[in-house]
């Protein structure tokens, strides 16, 4: 008989602190924010639609390559600083091709403190710490087109990791006690992104679904993706 509690023996157990999160998203039926923060979130460029495909529940986002969603509420763009935090979600690309899709980006008054974009089916994150000195390390797994994927960006102390179906990536970013750059964050972007500052935006073709962002490293090792919707 086994006497040890499940979450003991899995390192994906749930956190225990639902105002740590500051944004999740169902997309259940619309773009409606079921965190404590209930931030508004908007269309941006255009395509985007509510899909019966999803991972959980009765629907996801869908993009189609020319739109994503963003919001500017006050406490989901508070400065990172050098706190721990936890981004992620699934998303299902449409197809791999020769082409760079825009996932998340926070940006600021002078650039994107925080990056992620797949490019040839590779899934990246970009981080800034200064105003010159950006930090991009990739996933060592190739996506595969029409399939949900889970992902999530990691800061656990000076540490930052990418993991992509709960394998984290082979490489990491030392960011030792440096604040991420800029603190003055602007907008927060679903679907869209920058591969650097001042590009072209790029979108992602495909499905978004349970997106969160909490402040805390959530994952510190390899682990289980989530079966089920977040609850917070």
């Amino acid at each position: 008989v086994n006497m040890f509690p499940l979450a003991l023996l899995n390192a994906s157990s749930p956190p225990v602190d639902p105002a740590l999160t500051l944004v999740l998203l169902h997309f259940d039926t619309d773009y409606t924010d079921s965190s404590q923060t209930a931030a508004v979130w908007s269309n941006s460029g255009s395509g985007q639609s509510i899909s019966a495909t999803s991972k959980f529940g009765a629907g996801s986002l869908a993009t189609l390559g020319t739109g994503g969603i963003y919001t500017q509420n006050a406490t989901v763009r508070t400065p990172l600083g050098s706190d721990n935090w936890t981004i992620e979600g699934w998303f299902n690309k449409t197809a791999i091709g020769n082409d760079i899709n825009g996932l998340f980006m926070f940006m600021g008054g002078n650039g994107q403190p925080i990056t992620l974009y797949i490019e040839n089916g590779i899934l990246y994150a970009a981080v800034r710490f200064d105003a010159s000195t950006r930090t991009t390390i990739s996933h060592q797994t190739t996506i595969v087109a029409g399939e949900f994927t889970h992902y999530a960006l990691v800061r656990n102390g000076a540490t930052i990791t990418l993991y992509l179906n709960g394998v984290a990536g082979t490489t990491t970013i030392n960011s030792g006690a440096l604040s991420l750059y800029p603190s003055n964050i602007l907008f927060c972007f679903i679907g869209e992104a920058r591969k650097v500052e001042d590009s072209t935006t790029t979108y992602l073709d495909g499905l978004h679904d349970e997106f969160r962002y909490r402040r805390e490293a959530v994952y510190t090792t390899n682990f289980t993706p989530p079966t089920a919707p977040f609850t917070f």
